[in-house]
C-alpha cells in the first residue's frame, strides 16, 4: 500500500511533467521517506517506462541502508547533499548494477560493505560521487564501457576501485586516498584509461594483474605506504605524465609483464626504488624525472628487451638504474648523477648497450658484472668518486668515444675477454686511467689520457692484449703511462707518451713494445722478464733512462731511436739491434748482467757508447762516434768485433779477462783498445789514436794482425807476462811500435817502422819482426831489450 501511494504521487509528477513537456516522462523521484523496498519495487516495476531515478533531498537528505538491485537502464541522479548509508546494519552495497547503460551520479556512499557492484553489464558510468567509509569502495565485474570520473573515494578498509574481468574503462578525475589495500585495482581487465586521478593515503596507489592495452597517464600517486603503482602479468601498458612520489615502497613495480611504456614522470621521493621491472619483456623508460629514491632509480632483474632513454635521474640512495639478468638492454640519452653506489649497475645480462649518457658525482658510474656483448659509447662520465667505468666476468664489451674526467680509477676490467676500450678521453684521475686485472683477448686503441696519478693503462695478469695509439701526456712525471705486470703475449705500439715518471713499464714474457713515442718521461720503456721485443720505438728528452731492461732472458731491443736520455739503454741478458742512440747525457748503452748481443747500433754523442758492469758483451757492427768512451767493460768474455768507434778518451776500454776484441776500427781516441786483464784475444783492429794504440795491463793475451800506426806515444804497450803479440802493424809512432814491460812475453812477425820494439824483461822473445829502415835517432829505438835470457832473432828491416 506504501508503494502504491508513492506511485501515485510519482505518477502525477510524471503525467504533470508529460502534459508540460510534450514529452513522455522517464524520471522518478524519491525523497527520505521512501525506504529501500519501495525504491527497489519502483526499479523492478516493469509497468514503469522508467529511465531515471532521482533522489531528493527534502530535509536531511539521508537515506539510511538504501541496497539497491539496479536491473534496468537507469539514469540515477540526487540533489547536493543526499548521502545513502548503511552504516545502521552493515549493508553489503548501495547499488548492485546488473543491467546495462546505468549511471550513478552525484550521492555521498558510506557504511556499506562495497559502494557500488556492477557485474556483466555495459555502459555504466559512476559520476561525481564521495564514496566513503565503506570496506570497498566501487567493484566492477565482467563488464565493459565503464567511467568512473570525479569521484571523491576516501576510508576503505580494502580497495578503492577494483576492477576484473572487464574492458574498455575510463578512470579519470577521481580522489582516491586512505585505503587499506589497493587505491585502483585491475585484474584481468584490458582497455581501460586510468587518467588525472589523485591517489594517495593508500597501502598501494594502483595495482593491475593480467590485463593488456591499459594507459594510466597524468595521475598523481603520492604518499602511499607500499607501491605507487604494481604492474603483474600485463601487457601493452604506456604509464606516462604521472607524479609517483612519497610512496612507502616503490615507485612503480611491473612483474612479467610484456610492452611497457613510462614516458615523462615524475618519479620522486620513494622510499625504496623509483622503477623496478622483473621478468618484463620490451619495456620502453623515456624523458621521465626519477630522483631522491630510497635504494635505485629504476631497477631491472630477468627482463629482455630494455630501452631506458632520455630520462633525469639523480640523488637516489644506491644506484641509479640496476640490471641483473636482463638482455638486449639499452640505456641511452639519460642524465644520472648523485648515487652512493653507482650510476648504472648491470649484472649477468647480454647485449648491454650504454650510449650518450651523462653520469656524475656517482660512486662509481657504471659497474658490469659478468656480461656478454656490451657497448658503452658517448657517455660523459664526470666527478665520480671511486670508478668512471668498472667492469668484472665480462665478454665481447666495447667501450669507445666516452669522456671520463675527475674520478680515482678511468676505467677498471677484471678477467675480462675480448674487451675493446677505444677512443675515450680520460683525464684527472686520482690512480689509474684504464686498469685491467687478468684479462685477455682485449684491445685499448686510440685513448686520449691526460693527468692520471698512478698509471695511465695498467695491466696485471693480461694475455692477448693490444695496446695501440694512445696519447698518454701531461702528468708531470709522476706515475707510469703504461704498466703491464704478469704479463705475456702483449702489443704495445704506436702510443705516444708523455711527462711520466716512466713512460711504459713491462714485466713478463713474450711481450712486443712497438712503434711507441715517448718522450719527456723521467724513465722511457723499462722491461722487467723474457722473451720481449722492444723495437722501432722513438724514446727522447728523458731525465734518466731511455730503455731499460731489468732482468730476464732472450729480450729483443730492435731499430729504436733513443735520444737526449741521461743513460740510453740499460739492460742485461739481451739483444740489442740496429737502435740509433743519440745525444745521451751519460752512456750510450749500459749492460749490467747477463749476456747481451749487441750489433748494428749506432751510437753518438754520450759520455759512455757502451758501458758493461757485471754482464758480458757480444758488440758487432755498431757505429759509435763522439763520445769519451766507445766501449767499456768491466767483465769477462767479451765479444766485441767489426765495430767502428770514434772516442775521444777510449776506442774500448776492458776491465777482464777472456775477452776477444776483433775487426774494430776506431779512431780520435787517446787510446784505441785498453785492457786490464788476462787471456784477451786482440785481433785485426784498426786503429788511429792519438796516444797509444793498444794499451795492454795482464797476462796471457794475444794481440794479432791490428794496425795501429802514427800514434803519439806507442802503437802497442803491454804490461805482463805470456802475452803474444804477433803480425800486428804498428808504424810510425812516436815512440815505439811496441813497448812491453814482463816476462815470457812473444813479439813475432809484427811491422813496426821508424821506431820499433821497446821491451823491459826476462825470457821475451822478439822475433821476425820487420822494423824499417831508419836514420839518425830514430835508428838507435829501433830495437830496445833489457833484461835478462831474451831471445831477439831474425828481425829484419
Amino acid at each position: 500500500m506504501m508503494y502504491f501511494k508513492k506511485f501515485l504521487f510519482c505518477l502525477s509528477i510524471f503525467f504533470l511533467f508529460f502534459f508540460i513537456s510534450g514529452a513522455s516522462a522517464s524520471t522518478f523521484y524519491v525523497n527520505e521517506s521512501w525506504n529501500v523496498d519501495d525504491i527497489q519495487d519502483l526499479i523492478n516495476d516493469e509497468s514503469v517506462n522508467l529511465t531515471g531515478l532521482h533522489f531528493n533531498n527534502t530535509g536531511s537528505g539521508f537515506y539510511n541502508s538504501i541496497s539497491l538491485d539496479i536491473t534496468r537502464a537507469l539514469n540515477i541522479t540526487c540533489d547536493i547533499g543526499v548521502t545513502l548509508s548503511g552504516l545502521s546494519d552493515f549493508t553489503e552495497y548501495a547499488f548492485y548494477v546488473l543491467s546495462d547503460n546505468v549511471s550513478i551520479t552525484g550521492f555521498t556512499i558510506t557504511g556499506y560493505f562495497t559502494g557500488v557492484i556492477a557485474e556483466s553489464i555495459n555502459n555504466l558510468e559512476i559520476i561525481g560521487n564521495n564514496i566513503l567509509n565503506n570496506f570497498d569502495m566501487i567493484d566492477i565485474r565482467d563488464s565493459n564501457n565503464v567511467t568512473i570520473d570525479n569521484n571523491e573515494i576516501n576510508n576503505a578498509e580494502n580497495n578503492g576501485i577494483s576492477i576484473s574481468s572487464s574492458s574498455n574503462l575510463s578512470i579519470s578525475n577521481n580522489n582516491i586516498s586512505n585505503m587499506g589495500s589497493y587505491g585502483i585495482f585491475l585484474d584481468e581487465v584490458n582497455n581501460t584509461n586510468i587518467t588525472k586521478n589523485n591517489i594517495k593515503y593508500n597501502d598501494e596507489g594502483i595495482r593491475i594483474d593480467s590485463s593488456n592495452n591499459n594507459n594510466v597517464s597524468n595521475n598523481n600517486i603520492t604518499d602511499n605506504t607500499n607501491n605507487g603503482m604494481t604492474i603483474d602479468e600485463t601487457n601493452n601498458i604506456e604509464i606516462s605524465n604521472n607524479n609517483i612520489k612519497n610512496n612507502d615502497n616503490d615507485g612503480v613495480d611491473i612483474f612479467s609483464s610484456n610492452n611497457i611504456d613510462i614516458t615523462n614522470n615524475n618519479i620522486e621521493d620513494n622510499k625504496e626504488s623509483g622503477i623496478v621491472l622483473d621478468e618484463v619483456k620490451n619495456a620502453k623508460i623515456k624523458n621521465n624525472k626519477i630522483k631522491n629514491n630510497g635504494y635505485y632509480g629504476i631497477r631491472s632483474g630477468s627482463s629482455d628487451k630494455l630501452t631506458i632513454s632520455h630520462n633525469t635521474i639523480e640523488n637516489d640512495g644506491d644506484t641509479g638504474i640496476s640490471l641483473s639478468d636482463s638482455n638486449n638492454t639499452i640505456i641511452t640519452d639519460n642524465f644520472i648523477r648523485n648515487h652512493e653506489y653507482s650510476g648504472i649497475s648491470a649484472d649477468d645480462s647480454i647485449n648491454l648497450t650504454i650510449n650518450n649518457n651523462n653520469i656524475t658525482n656517482s660512486g662509481t658510474a657504471m659497474y658490469l658484472g659478468n656480461i656478454n656483448n656490451g657497448t658503452i659509447k658517448n657517455n660523459i662520465i664526470k666527478n665520480n668518486e671511486n670508478c668512471g667505468i668498472n667492469i668484472d666476468y665480462t665478454k665481447l664489451v666495447k667501450i669507445t668515444n666516452n669522456i671520463i674526467d675527475r674520478t680515482n680509477n678511468g676505467i677498471y676490467i677484471g678477467e675480462a675477454v675480448d674487451t675493446n676500450i677505444t677512443n675515450n678521453t680520460i683525464t684527472n684521475t686520482e690512480s689509474d686511467a684504464i686498469s685491467l686485472d687478468s684479462s685477455v683477448q682485449s684491445i685499448i686503441n686510440n685513448n686520449i689520457i691526460k693527468n692520471f696519478g698512478d698509471y695511465g693503462i695498467y695491466l696485471d695478469k693480461p694475455s692477448d692484449v693490444f695496446i695501440l695509439y694512445n696519447f698518454l701526456f701531461d702528468n708531470k712525471k709522476t706515475g707510469t703511462g703504461i704498466y703491464l705486470e704478469n704479463s705475456c703475449y702483449n702489443n704495445i705500439r704506436y702510443n705516444t707518451i708523455s711527462n711520466c715518471y716512466d713512460g711504459i713499464y713491462v714485466n713478463g714474457f713474450i711481450n712486443n713494445v712497438m712503434y711507441n713515442q715517448v718522450k719527456n718521461n723521467y724513465n722511457g720503456i723499462r722491461v722487467d722478464g723474457d722473451t720481449n721485443t722492444v723495437s722501432y720505438n722513438n724514446v727522447f728528452n728523458c731525465s734518466y733512462e731511455g730503455i731499460t731492461l731489468i732482468s730476464g732472458m732472450d729480450n729483443k731491443l730492435l731499430k729504436n731511436n733513443i735520444s737526449n736520455c741521461r743513460y740510453g739503454i740499460v739492460s742485461n741478458d739481451v739483444a740489442i739491434i740496429k737502435n740509433n742512440i743519440l745525444n745521451n747525457n751519460k752512456v750510450g748503452m749500459s749492460i749490467e748482467g747477463g749476456m747481451a748481443w749487441i750489433t748494428n747500433n749506432t751510437v753518438k754523442k754520450s759520455t759512455y757508447g757502451i758501458k758493461s758492469y757485471l754482464g758480458s758483451l757480444i758488440a758487432n757492427n755498431n757505429k759509435i762516434s763522439s763520445v769519451v768512451y766507445g766501449i767499456y767493460s768491466e767483465s769477462n768474455q767479451n765479444e766485441i768485433y767489426k765495430n767502428t768507434i770514434k772516442a775521444t778518451a777510449y776506442g774500448i776500454k776492458i776491465l777482464g779477462s777472456d775477452n776477444s776484441i776483433k775487426k774494430n776500427i776506431i779512431s780520435g781516441s787517446k787510446i784505441g783498445i785498453n785492457i786490464k786483464g788476462n787471456k784477451n784475444k786482440i785481433f785485426k783492429n784498426k786503429i788511429k789514436s792519438k796516444n797509444f794504440g793498444i794499451n795492454i795491463i795482464g797476462h796471457q793475451n794475444s794481440l794479432t794482425r791490428n794496425i795501429a800506426n802514427g800514434n803519439k806515444y806507442n802503437g802497442i804497450i803491454i804490461l805482463g807476462n805470456n802475452n803474444k803479440i804477433a803480425k800486428n802493424t804498428l808504424n810510425k809512432n812516436k815512440y815505439h811500435g811496441i813497448k812491453l814491460v814482463g816476462d815470457k812475453n812473444v813479439i813475432l812477425s809484427n811491422n813496426v817502422k821508424i821506431r820499433g820494439i821497446k821491451v823491459n824483461g826476462d825470457k821475451n822473445t822478439v822475433s821476425k819482426n820487420k822494423l824499417g829502415k831508419t836514420k839518425g835517432k830514430d835508428s838507435i829505438h829501433r830495437l830496445c831489450i833489457r833484461g835478462y835470457k831474451n831471445i831477439v832473432k831474425r828481425n829484419t828491416n
